[in-house]
């Protein structure tokens, strides 16, 4: 356990390079480390930053000498990570209590095939990080060196006993079993993704924790080195560690995109479904405290198995259950008597068993967590069925429309979208578009990502649309939400296309995608000069090019309305 007197306070909010973080004092974290510990777990104190001005070494913090007497291993020392001071005695304790206290349990061949692991990491961390040949290991490989020392009856069940002791991770998913040796050549570019002081985590704020492998690479890991083929398995890696869950697309053809539960905003403004003013059943879990990343936990639990179907936000989420026809929501509460909370509720006709279902999920996750809540949950069966997620019938449907501002070609288009939009009103569906909700100075970006989650979008398809770097990107981004699916893209589009679209012949169509494949290369000359966002577009380029002569060709071959009246007829409906 590492800390600071100038962080050892009261349960504070801190700035940390703008952004707002609770603090949380020694005696809190002993008591979380408590809750996994038993007597012979050593504990290392660590006191940090006795390189600054004024600070000293102040010995053992009151509350580990309080744990002393409870612990066959307890010590407390200082140093300074800046400098170095004090790092030999770190590792000699550290050393000290892993060969006293955590002794192989092992065979002699699971042992021998350990060491020659930890023998072909340092060995491959020795050199110069271009050359490394072993930070990751197929299955087919390391079975072989199963096979080759002897003795290993179960390499699989020795492979999952080594990932749980930490040794390596094993990616285990349904394409490839891919172990990585060198957790911490891993860990670096994914724990790059959240410096506080990279345009990386300031641009995943701004995308309410969204991403892509792409996004990732524009950003930061295509500039360090790492090939597409390696930035996979980092997120791979995120995904099985926690750190964020894919929430529409396919890993195969690189169209996933995820959510890291981290970045979400504190709440929605308004656009996830309201709290349920008189739900059908509810329940709450009281805790004296909550530990860190167990809503974050709850929230990939649930995010894994909902992906697109869910409504996420930092410290809850909502849903709708098509099995039981009822809604629910998880959120993270607390009150001034009861202390820390999570509150279930789900209202609709079969509310009870939702309820059951929701209580068990959260129960799994507070086993991980050691956590015991102070009250019980409604009497439930093991036996709830898991939930089946999906979109919710009767919840308010949002209304989008894309087209190109100030076609000077032909300004009738501009009075058939507001026709249409007059139209639409009357019939009590309100279309929201940008003309109308981004004011001057205001983020085009945060309007185009909203657009891009409607459950309609109204699609004019103009010459200036398919040559519009804006327009062109809310199409792309509304095939890639839909996860390339034809079926899917078509379910939440409609479309409008003008006679100048040049879209229902082959040339029409290639033209357009021999367009932006000119202006990638283009810009190609001028991108070691181009600032990060401007990086992010130009990659964009290179899907646009890839993918609209597909999207076109899906979109052509449609029977689109002509008419205003055809248009406001299809596009309602």
């Amino acid at each position: 356990m590492v800390w600071t007197p100038e962080t050892d306070n009261s349960e504070e909010d801190i700035p940390v390079y703008g952004m707002q973080f609770r603090n949380r004092p020694v005696e809190w974290w002993l008591n979380f480390v408590g809750l996994f510990k038993d007597r012979s777990t050593p504990l290392v104190a660590v006191q940090n930053q006795i390189d600054r001005e004024g600070a000293y070494d102040r010995g053992d913090h009151p509350a580990v000498a309080l744990m002393r007497d409870n612990l066959d291993y307890c010590r407390s020392l200082a140093m300074s990570a800046s400098t170095g001071e004090g790092l030999a005695s770190l590792k000699e304790r550290l050393k000290f209590a892993a060969d006293r206290f955590n002794p192989p349990l092992i065979g002699a061949g699971r042992l021998a095939v350990m060491k020659t692991l930890q023998k072909m990491l340092a060995e491959d961390q020795a050199k110069p990080s271009k050359d490394r040949q072993n930070r990751t290991l197929t299955m087919s490989e390391f079975c072989d060196l199963c096979e080759k020392t002897g003795g290993i009856s179960s390499p699989e069940q020795f492979l999952s006993f080594l990932h749980n002791a930490g040794e390596l991770f094993w990616l285990c998913s349904h394409d490839a079993d891919i172990i990585i040796l060198d957790q911490a050549w891993a860990l670096e570019a994914i724990y790059a993704i959240y410096d506080r002081e990279r345009k990386c985590w300031t641009n995943l704020l701004q995308n309410r924790g969204r991403f892509s492998r792409q996004i990732m690479g524009s950003f930061i890991w295509d500039a360090q080195g790492y090939t597409d083929e390696e930035q996979k398995l980092f997120v791979s890696f995120m995904c099985q560690s926690g750190i964020c869950f894919k929430v529409s697309g396919r890993e195969d053809d690189d169209s996933a995109v995820y959510i890291a539960p981290d970045a979400l905003p504190e709440n929605l403004e308004g656009e996830h479904p309201a709290r349920f003013e008189t739900p059908d059943e509810e329940h709450f879990y009281w805790f004296d405290q909550v530990f860190p990343g167990f809503m974050r936990a709850i929230l990939v639990a649930i995010g894994h198995r909902a992906g697109i179907n869910g409504t996420y936000w930092r410290h809850g989420c909502s849903g709708y259950d098509e099995r039981r026809q009822a809604r629910f929501r998880i959120e993270k509460t607390h009150h001034e008597d009861k202390g820390h909370g999570l509150h279930l509720s789900a209202q609709g006709p079969h509310a009870a068993d939702l309820l059951g279902s929701l209580c068990k999920l959260s129960e799994s996750v507070m086993e991980l967590f050691a956590m015991t809540p102070k009250s019980l949950a409604p009497n439930h069966s093991e036996g709830y069925p898991d939930l089946e997620y999906g979109l919710d019938p009767n919840a308010p449907k949002s209304f989008f429309v894309s087209y190109a501002w100030g076609d000077d070609d032909d300004p009738e288009r501009a009075q058939i979208v507001d026709e249409f939009c007059a139209r639409a009103e009357e019939e009590g569906t309100h279309i929201r578009r940008d003309k109308n909700e981004i004011m001057f100075g205001q983020s085009i970006t945060e309007f185009m990502e909203k657009l891009v989650e409607g459950d309609r979008i109204l699609l004019v398809l103009t010459n200036k649309y398919l040559h519009s770097v804006p327009c062109m990107t809310e199409l792309y981004n509304v095939w890639h939400s839909a996860g390339h699916d034809p079926e899917q893209f078509l379910l939440k589009v409609k479309l409008f296309a003008a006679p100048d679209a040049n879209i229902f012949n082959p040339v029409g169509r290639g033209l357009i995608g021999k367009y932006w494949h000119e202006e990638y290369e283009n810009q190609m000359s001028v991108l070691n000069y181009m600032g990060d966002r401007d990086r992010v577009a130009h990659n964009q380029l290179r899907r646009f090019y890839t993918h609209v002569p597909d999207i076109l060709e899906l979109i052509s071959d449609r029977l689109l309305p002509r008419s205003l009246d055809d248009l406001v007829t299809y596009a309602l409906d």
